[in-house]
């Protein structure tokens, strides 16, 4: 389990705390992670996958994002 969660830290702040976020769920034991986000392109290009769009309250669209953390990821 060690292996599978052990993340190395990147240079850029998001990408630091998506693999911050994805360790410490991980040793959790979360298979998981969903996020709801109104940015454009950020979070695919850490290989969430999204799942669609969805109105907020405020009557804005949200994409609902998942990504798998029984893997690392951010390694190529």
């Amino acid at each position: 389990m060690a292996d599978r969660c052990s993340w190395r830290a990147g240079p850029l702040l998001a990408e630091k705390m998506i693999r911050h976020t994805a360790a410490y769920a991980c040793h959790l034991g979360y298979e998981r992670i969903y996020i709801m986000s109104s940015e454009i392109g950020l979070y695919e290009k850490y290989r969430f996958v999204k799942l669609g769009g969805f109105e907020t309250i405020h009557g804005n669209m949200d994409q609902l994002f998942v990504i798998n953390i029984g893997h690392p990821p951010l390694d190529s």
